[in-house]
C-alpha cells in the first residue's frame, strides 16, 4: 500500500480551513492565514454565441441557395454550420487545403476571406462544367486548374453579393474580392488579428441524380467586425448623446431650408348638387365678404387669420397657431 499523502491533522486543518474560509500558510514567521477570495470566472470567458449573425446566416444561406441553382443549373441547398471563435493561429479552418478569397468589405477596416474546401471546388466545377471536377485538388500551392479557380471564384463573387445583402439591416458595405489563393500556410490576414469569427456552411447540389456534399467558411478576424460584437450578441447599442445632438443641430437647420406650398381657404358657399353639375366656365359663386381665412402648407391647416387687404394685395393676417387636433376643424366665416 502506498504511503499516506496526508496526515490526519493535515485533513482536518485543510477541511477547518475550507470550511471556514481561511486557509492556514506555513511561513517561515509562523502560521499565517489567507482569507478566501471569490473569483467571477464568467468575466474571463469570451463569448461565442452571436445570436444576431446566426439569424444573418441563415437568411445568407437561404439566399445562396437560390443564386446558386440559377449559377450551376441544378437543385442547391446552403445550410448554416458552426460559428465560433477561434484562435488565428493553428486555426483548424486554416489548415488543410483548399481555395481562399480574400476580399475587402468597407468602411470595415481590414481583409477578411472565403474559403473553400477541394471536395466543393471538384462538385462546383463538375455542376458548372458538366464533367467530372478534381475533387482530390489542393495538396500544395499551384494544385488546382485554371478552370477550377475560374469556377472557385464565379462562386465567391456570388457569396459576397449575397452577403452584402444579408448584412444590409446591420451594416451596409461593399465587399471587394483582393485576391485568391490556393496555399493556406501562406496566408496571414492584415492587423492586429489574434481571433477570427469562423462561420461555416454546407453546400449539397443534386446533379445528374446524385447528390454532392461540400463545405465552405467565411471567415471574419475578430478586430474587423469588433463595432459589429455587441449587435452580434443581441445587446441593444449604446446612443452616443454628442453624436445625437449634432443629428438634431443638423436636422433643424436642414429642415429650416425644406421648401414649401403657401396656400389660403378663403370663405365658403351652400350649393344644391343640381347646381354644380349646372355649373359652367364664366359662373360666379357668392362667398360673400369674408373676414377670416385659413392657412395651408403642403395642404395641412396650419395658421387662422384674418382675411384683408394690407399694401394693396390681399392678405391675411396670422392670428393663431392650429394644433394638430383642430386641423380637421376649419373655422366658418364670420
Amino acid at each position: 500500500m502506498a504511503d499516506q499523502v496526508l496526515t490526519e491533522d493535515e485533513k482536518n486543518a485543510l477541511l477547518d480551513g475550507v470550511t471556514s474560509g481561511a486557509v492556514r500558510v506555513q511561513a517561515n514567521g509562523g502560521p499565517t492565514y489567507a482569507s478566501v477570495r471569490p473569483f467571477d470566472i464568467r468575466a474571463r470567458i469570451v463569448s461565442n454565441s452571436f445570436p444576431r449573425l446566426q439569424t444573418i446566416n441563415q437568411r445568407f444561406a437561404e439566399q445562396l441557395s437560390r443564386q446558386a441553382e440559377k449559377l450551376l443549373q441544378c437543385d442547391v441547398e446552403v445550410r448554416p454550420l458552426e460559428l465560433n471563435l477561434r484562435a488565428s493561429s493553428g486555426s483548424p479552418s486554416l489548415s488543410g487545403s483548399g481555395v481562399a478569397v480574400v476580399f475587402q468589405a468597407a468602411p470595415l477596416t481590414g481583409s477578411a476571406l472565403i474559403l473553400l474546401r477541394p471536395e466543393l471546388v471538384g462538385h462546383l466545377v463538375e455542376a458548372f462544367f458538366g464533367g467530372p471536377g478534381n475533387v482530390a485538388s489542393g495538396t500544395g500551392s499551384g494544385s488546382f486548374s485554371a478552370g477550377e479557380l475560374s469556377v472557385s471564384n464565379l462562386f465567391a463573387n456570388l457569396v459576397l453579393a449575397t452577403v452584402q445583402d444579408a448584412w444590409q439591416p446591420l451594416v451596409a458595405f461593399s465587399p471587394t474580392r483582393t485576391s485568391t489563393e490556393t496555399s493556406l500556410d501562406h496566408i496571414e490576414l492584415p492587423g492586429d488579428c489574434d481571433s477570427i469569427i469562423d462561420a461555416s456552411f454546407e453546400l449539397a447540389l443534386t446533379a445528374d441524380q446524385a447528390d454532392h456534399r461540400g463545405q465552405f467558411h467565411i471567415l471574419w478576424p475578430r478586430d474587423m467586425v469588433e463595432p459589429l460584437l455587441p449587435a452580434f450578441e443581441g445587446r441593444k447599442r449604446e446612443r452616443d448623446s454628442a453624436a445625437d445632438a449634432q443629428w438634431v443641430k443638423q436636422m433643424r437647420r436642414r429642415l429650416a431650408e425644406v421648401p414649401m406650398k403657401v396656400s389660403t381657404r378663403v370663405g365658403h358657399a351652400s350649393l344644391a348638387l343640381g347646381d354644380v353639375i349646372a355649373l359652367a366656365p364664366g359662373d360666379v359663386i357668392s362667398i360673400g365678404s369674408p373676414k377670416r381665412a385659413t392657412v395651408l402648407a403642403n395642404g395641412v391647416p396650419i395658421i387662422n387669420g384674418r382675411f384683408g387687404v394690407f399694401d394693396g394685395r390681399n392678405a391675411v393676417e396670422a392670428g393663431e397657431w392650429l394644433s394638430p387636433g383642430s386641423a380637421a376643424h376649419l373655422p366658418k366665416d364670420g
